[in-house]
């Protein structure tokens, strides 16, 4: 049997994703996509640039994570599914 692996490094900080999901979707209310800058958003949480490049590869990975995030809070991917099975 193998041992498991370990991480190297710092442990993954999960209160950076929630702050990122909330901090998204305020910008997205606020203002456009094209305003939001993982600069920014590093900025108004209070991390770093490479905190979020980390998680997230890009802009767009970034947003869509906070949309589909927010969508499973809100319970709509259940309403997703009875949509399109026709439930």
């Amino acid at each position: 049997m193998t041992a498991p692996k370990t991480r190297l490094g710092r442990p993954v900080d999960a209160s950076i994703e929630r702050a990122v999901v909330d901090t998204v979707l305020v910008e997205l209310r606020r203002t456009r996509y094209r305003s939001i800058t993982m600069e920014g958003i590093a900025r108004k949480i209070g991390c770093a640039r490479a905190s979020l490049y980390r998680r997230w590869p890009s802009k767009r990975h970034l947003v869509a994570y906070a949309v589909v995030t927010e969508l499973r809070v809100e319970g709509a991917e259940n309403a997703f599914r009875m949509v399109i099975v026709g439930d």
